[in-house]
């Protein structure tokens, strides 16, 4: 994916990418881990995707 979208915000583009299947999404207790690719990002409930 080399096209870039400036209107999209970060949030929406994680979301996008998870229906896409780029990213697994997995909820472990009040975070929720984003595994994409090799990354993994933890992000506290608090915040909405």
């Amino acid at each position: 994916m080399s096209r870039t979208i400036p209107s999209v915000r970060p949030k929406k583009m994680v979301s996008i990418l998870i229906k896409m299947g780029f990213i697994k999404k997995r909820q472990s207790g009040s975070h929720l881990i984003l595994q994409f690719k090799s990354n993994r990002v933890v992000v506290p409930m608090t915040t909405k995707i």
